[in-house]
C-alpha cells in the first residue's frame, strides 16, 4: 500500500492538461517544471522562470512550478498576480510575525523563521506561507514544530539555498517538491539541506532528493532520525541569530 507522500510524489509526475487562459503544458520535464512563454502567464499565474535564449520565433520559453495541491494546506485564496514583493529579509519568530507575509509572492532578502529563545516556534503549519513563490536569498525553517513543509508548494525559487535544520517533528518535506531552481551557497555542494530533524526518516529526504533530481537541484541529509551526524558546519547558512 503506498503512504501519502509517496501518493503525492506521484502525483507530480502528472501531465495535467489546462485548456484556456494562461499557457498550455506541453512539457513536464520528466515531471518538474511546466513549459511557459513570456508572453503568457503560467496555468497557475506562477512566474516563469527563464531558460535561456529565445527561439528562431523570437520565443523564450521557461518553467512554472508544477503544483499539484497544497497538502493539507488550503490553496491561496487571493489572486497570486495580486501578490506583493516583501522588500528586504524578514525574520518569522512568533505565529503573529507570519502576518507580514500576507499576499507576499516574494520576498527580497533572506527569510528565516525560528526562535531566537531556543525553544521550538509555534507555528502549527506553514498553510499562511501557501501563495510565496521566491525567496532572494536564503530560506531557513529551524526549531519550529511543524510536522510538514506543506505551504511552501508554490516556492519556485530560492536565491541562496534552504537549511530546514533542527525541526523535531517535522515528517514530511515533500512541499518543497515544486522547486525550480535554488543556488548551492558558498562552500557546499547542495542547495537543499535537511539537517538534525529527528523524525523525519531517510526516506523522506530521498523522497525528496528524486523529486528534485531533474530540477538539477541537490539535497543533503544529515542528523535525521537514525542517519548519520552533520560533519558540515551550520553556522554560516544559519546565520548569526
Amino acid at each position: 500500500m503506498s503512504t501519502p507522500a509517496a501518493t503525492r510524489l506521484l502525483a507530480l509526475a502528472i501531465v495535467v492538461v489546462v485548456v484556456g487562459g494562461g499557457c498550455p503544458i506541453t512539457d513536464n520535464r520528466d515531471g518538474i517544471g511546466r513549459l511557459c512563454s513570456t508572453a503568457a502567464a503560467c496555468p497557475i499565474d506562477h512566474f516563469c522562470l527563464l531558460d535561456g535564449e529565445a527561439d528562431d520565433d523570437g520565443v523564450v520559453v521557461g518553467r512554472c512550478a508544477p503544483v499539484i495541491d497544497y497538502g493539507e494546506c488550503p490553496a491561496p485564496s487571493w489572486p497570486v498576480k495580486a501578490g506583493r514583493t516583501f522588500d528586504g529579509s524578514l525574520d518569522i519568530k512568533a505565529e503573529a510575525d507570519l502576518q507580514q507575509l500576507a499576499d507576499v509572492t516574494t520576498v527580497g532578502g533572506r527569510l528565516r523563521l525560528f526562535d531566537d529563545e531556543g525553544a521550538s516556534l509555534a507555528l502549527g503549519d506553514l498553510c499562511r506561507l501557501s501563495g510565496l513563490q521566491r525567496v532572494e536569498d536564503t530560506l531557513i525553517v529551524s526549531e519550529t514544530d511543524v510536522t510538514t513543509l506543506d505551504g511552501l508548494q508554490s516556492l519556485s525559487m530560492v536565491a541562496g539555498g534552504i537549511a530546514i535544520v533542527d525541526n523535531p517533528n517535522l515528517v514530511d518535506v515533500l512541499g518543497l517538491a515544486s522547486l525550480q531552481f535554488a543556488l548551492v551557497p558558498p562552500g557546499r555542494n547542495f542547495a537543499v539541506l535537511l539537517a538534525r530533524n529527528g523524525n523525519l526518516s531517510i526516506d523522506a529526504v530521498n523522497e525528496l532528493e528524486a523529486a528534485l533530481a531533474p530540477a538539477g537541484i541537490r539535497v543533503f541529509g544529515c542528523g535525521n532520525d537514525r542517519g548519520s551526524p552533520c560533519t558540515v558546519d551550520l553556522t554560516d547558512l544559519l546565520g548569526q541569530r
